[in-house]
């Protein structure tokens, strides 16, 4: 049985855009959170990990070589997204849209080098 990317797609995107909604827009603009501050690495190697892990496990369940870095890259948004959830909520800090890009770019970095 062949995996398909675009069937966990929906749900991706369904989580990232409930995580949005539910994040608001107060914690848009934090000053104390600087772009290359020593969070935005971890942020990047994790996602771009999580990217790599995930795209190597797509290929060797048969996808191919054009759709598993899009499984890749969703797991490590949906992570980062449900990580800057986590803060919003449980930690009640709040939502940082640069971690949330560096998980972004990390994932996708990850992602295509394994590709």
């Amino acid at each position: 049985m062949r995996l398909k990317v675009f069937c966990y797609f929906p749900i991706c995107l369904t989580i990232l855009t409930v995580s949005i909604i539910l994040s608001g827009c107060a914690a848009a603009f934090q000053e104390d959170d600087p772009w290359f501050g020593p969070d935005k690495v971890y942020h990047f190697v994790c996602a771009g990990a999580i990217g790599a892990g995930m795209t190597v496990a797509a290929k060797s369940n048969g996808m191919s070589r054009h759709d598993s870095p899009v499984l890749g890259i969703s797991a490590a948004v949906t992570i980062g997204a449900g990580k800057e959830f986590y803060d919003l909520k449980v930690k009640e800090t709040y939502w940082s849209w640069k971690d949330f890009i560096w998980d972004i770019l990390g994932g996708a970095a990850g992602s295509y080098a394994m590709q």
